[in-house]
Order: structure tokens, then sequence, then C-alpha cells
């Protein structure tokens, strides 16, 4: 009879080499996406940590809208609108186009800070309403119709109105900032109506720069005149 061989059948390790190696690289992804899951949630959270309420809600065009009569802002809403306003000015990524960003964002959060301002000092007299409503509706003009080349004369207007605004507060409250905010009304009644905007892009800068740095004085001047009454 013949003899019949039986062999023993040998196990390869390489099915298990294979495996092995995919849980590794599944595991490798998977954390790789939860770790840049975190690193999104951290950044929004920072994001809106960082934003001020004023930047927030000029995104929602909300920002120039009046307050209503009897709600007073605190001084912390005047030093985070003036702050951001300020930010948005001296930032080296803020240049001005043709559809006039620069200068109607500007505006809105100079008219936000002015607004604060106004409404904690109960500065609401008729003239103050109206310099205040021309300034927005100047705003307006600028949204509506952003490629217009005709816009030196409404922005001029809001320049001025703003700068009323600003010397109705520092006649009222801050009689030593008359020098400061007599610079910012030269700077706007010295722009041109009749020269195209983009031809006058160092005036709208110097005159936002400057306004910033005066409102953020006033800011700090009206918290110490708190403090001190």
């Amino acid at each position: 009879m013949a003899e019949i061989r039986v062999e023993e059948k040998k196990t390869s390790i390489w099915p298990w080499l294979l495996g092995l190696l995919f849980l590794v690289i599944a595991g490798f992804l998977l954390f790789n996406a939860f770790d840049d899951d975190n690193e999104v949630i951290g950044e929004a959270d920072t994001q809106i940590e960082a934003e001020d309420p004023t930047a927030i809600a000029m995104e929602n065009d909300r920002v120039g809208e009046p307050v209503p009569t009897g709600v007073r802002t605190d001084n912390g809403m005047i030093a985070k609108s003036t702050a951001a306003f300020a930010a948005f000015v001296e930032s080296p990524d803020a240049e001005m186009n043709l559809e006039h960003d620069y200068t109607r964002k500007a505006l809105k959060m100079l008219s936000a800070s002015l607004e604060a301002m106004t409404d904690r000092y109960d500065i609401d007299d008729v003239q103050l309403q109206n310099a205040k409503k021309l300034m927005m509706n100047k705003v307006a003009v600028l949204d509506n119709d952003p490629m217009s080349t005709e816009h030196a004369d409404h922005i001029q207007e809001a320049f001025m109105s703003a700068t009323k605004v600003m010397e109705q507060i520092q006649q009222k409250h801050l009689p030593n900032m008359a020098k400061e905010v007599r610079m910012v009304c030269d700077e706007a009644k010295a722009f041109k109506a009749d020269k195209l905007t983009l031809h006058q892009k160092d005036a709208v800068k110097t005159f936002f720069s400057d306004a910033a740095d005066v409102l953020t004085k006033m800011s700090v001047a009206l918290e110490k005149e708190d403090r001190i009454g």
C-alpha cells in the first residue's frame, strides 16, 4: 500500500501584517482628522472672542442704526467700538477700491463709536440728531451704488457730519480737546467734493486715522471723567 504523506498547512503571516498596517494607517488618519477639527474649533472660538460686538454688528448691517430712546450704553461699549474702528483703519490690509468698501465700512464703524458716546452721555439735541442721520444717509448712498464715480461729495458730507458730532461731544464734555477735534474738522473741510475719491486716497485714510486717534483719546478722557465724577 502506498504511503500517503500529509503535509501540515503553513499559515501565511502576510494577511496579519497587512491587517495591522491597515489599522495603523486608519488610526493615524482618524487622529489627524480629530486634531484638525479641534484646531478649527479652537480658531473659531478665538475669533469669536477676538471680534468685538461692533465689528460683528457691522457685518450684519446693524452698525449705525439709532439706539432706541432710553437705552444707554456703557463705557465698555464706547471703548470697544472705538478700538474696533481704530484697528480697522490702521490695518495694513485695509485698502480702498472702486466699490468704496473701505470707506463705507470705516464710516459705519465711526458712526457706531459716535453713537455709543452720544447715547452714553445723553447728547440728544436736534442738530446732533440731524448730523447723525445725514451721515448714515450718505453711507446708504455708497451702499446702494458702490461703483459710482460721483461719491466724493457724499463722503465729504459724511465727514462733515461726523465732525459735527465730535464737536458736540467735545464742547459738552471735553473742553481741553478742542485743538484735536478742530484738526479733524479741518481735514473734513479739505476733502474735495469735486474730485474722484480714489484720487484722494491719502486724504481719506488720514481723516479716518486721525478721527480714530482723537476718538480713542476722547474715550479715555470720558472714562476718566466718569471715575472722577
